[in-house]
């Protein structure tokens, strides 16, 4: 891989090797492909590929500094780093589809809250219908529950979410 991607080709980014979580792929030795010149492995099991203390030694360190140069190097031509200076502020602002769903859930639960009163004060008066009045009631509470839920959950998402910054 050095050879040809670096060396002849002049590549200077980064080098990702396939799937490599499992114990099928336990041919894959992280020291043959560091020597080999990959930088980054998709990996999802931390136990499955680590190196011993006996294993870490200069040819290894070395790679591993290699690697890490070619992964920053990597991310810093990209279009993560488009515009960024030494002077740049990250500055958050709320996309205005996220201001609309901000609308919807207070129109939603204002609904709700409107047929949770108007259900509960038809069924203390002892309209017509009190049956009806009250599967109102509760349809409205559980709409407001629904929607309850689902900002807790959304807010849960975004918050966790990287593209929300």
């Amino acid at each position: 891989m050095t050879e040809t991607l670096r060396n002849e080709w002049g590549f200077e980014g980064l080098a990702i090797t396939d799937q490599a979580s499992f114990e099928v792929f336990a041919y894959e030795d992280l020291r043959a492909g560091l020597a080999a010149g990959t930088d980054l492995w998709l990996n999802t099991d931390t136990e499955l590929w680590k190196l011993s203390s006996s294993d870490m030694n200069d040819t290894i360190v070395a790679a591993m500094q290699r690697a890490a140069k070619n992964i920053v190097f990597a991310i810093s031509r990209s279009n993560a780093m488009n515009g960024l200076s030494s002077s740049s502020q990250i500055v958050q602002i709320t996309p205005l589809w996220q201001v609309g769903l901000y609308i919807l859930d207070v129109v939603l639960l204002l609904a709700a809250l409107a047929g949770a009163v108007l259900a509960t004060s038809a069924a203390v008066k002892g309209g017509k219908n009190k049956l009806g009045s009250i599967l109102t009631g509760i349809c409205a509470v559980l709409l407001l529950c629904g929607c309850i839920w689902y900002n807790l959950k959304w807010r849960e998402a975004c918050a966790s979410s990287a593209l929300d910054i």
